[in-house]
Order: structure tokens, then C-alpha cells, then sequence
């Protein structure tokens, strides 16, 4: 109980009412949305989106060269995610595993 009252209070220092300030418990909440979204994309095993998603390609078909690979980016941050892990980020890293693995 000392640890949430703890962990309360802190987060009462980040937080704001000004909807133009990014504080921590509203980037979660953004990065969750943004990843269910991706999550969304693919559902149903929709293929082009997964192949669009994987890599990006001009009208011609070739790899183009400003490309943001998700799936690679994804799982790299989903490997870094331990050292944030906690009860509040919890939500944060399940969804991050279920879009990996929609992605895929």
C-alpha cells in the first residue's frame, strides 16, 4: 500500500490538466491507442497491410530507400521494454506483444 500511495504521488507531480502538456500517464495511453491501431490494421490476417507495414515499396515495386521497418522497430522496443516494466506499463507491453504478433 506505502508503494502505490508512493507511486500516486509522484504521478500527481507529472500530471497536468493542460491537454498540451505530455505527461507520462498520457504517453502510455497514446502509445497504447497508436499500437491497438496497428493491431487493427492487420487484423484478420490482412496481408497487404502486413506486407506495407514490413516494408515499403514504390509504385515500381522496389524497396524504397526512406523506409521505416515497424516489425524490426517493434521488436526491438518490445526487448528494451524490461527495464520500464511495472504495474503501470503492463497494459503498454501486452499490446505491444499482440501487435508484434499481428504484425507477423
Amino acid at each position: 500500500m506505502i508503494v502505490n500511495e508512493e507511486m500516486e504521488r509522484l504521478e500527481a507531480l507529472f500530471e497536468s490538466t493542460d491537454d498540451q502538456v505530455l505527461t507520462p500517464s498520457r504517453a502510455l495511453r497514446y502509445l497504447r491507442r497508436i499500437f491497438r491501431f496497428m493491431q487493427l490494421l492487420c487484423e484478420n490476417h490482412n496481408l497487404n497491410l502486413q506486407n506495407i507495414l514490413r516494408q515499403q515499396t514504390t509504385v515500381t515495386g522496389n524497396p524504397n530507400s526512406k523506409t521505416f521497418d515497424f516489425v524490426s522497430q517493434l521488436a526491438r522496443m518490445v526487448g528494451d521494454f524490461y527495464k520500464l516494466f511495472s504495474c503501470e506499463t503492463c497494459d503498454l507491453g501486452q499490446q505491444m506483444i499482440d501487435t508484434l504478433i499481428e504484425l507477423i
